[in-house]
């Protein structure tokens, strides 16, 4: 699997990238996503494993409302395999 990940975002665009299809068939190879309002969210998207009932979906808008926070340091990672 590997991971993309965007620091240094604006709660808004952490927002937007978290709630994103980023696509929910198995033939798109997305795992999942964790977003968190200071520091680096890789760590914690390196946990996300297969067969979960959330893989492949984007977080619920006020799921990443919460992930995201308010400041301007939010990140966002996506896993694919």
């Amino acid at each position: 699997a590997f991971t993309v990940t965007y620091s240094g975002l604006p709660s808004e665009a952490c927002i937007a990238l978290a709630t994103a299809d980023w696509g929910s068939g198995a033939g798109s190879g997305f795992i999942g996503v964790k977003a968190k309002s200071s520091g680096d969210a890789t760590n914690d998207v390196k946990a996300l494993y297969t067969g979960t009932t959330t893989e492949g979906k984007p977080l619920t808008v006020s799921d990443a409302i919460t992930a995201c926070g308010t400041a301007n340091t939010s990140s966002v990672a996506l896993k694919f395999y």
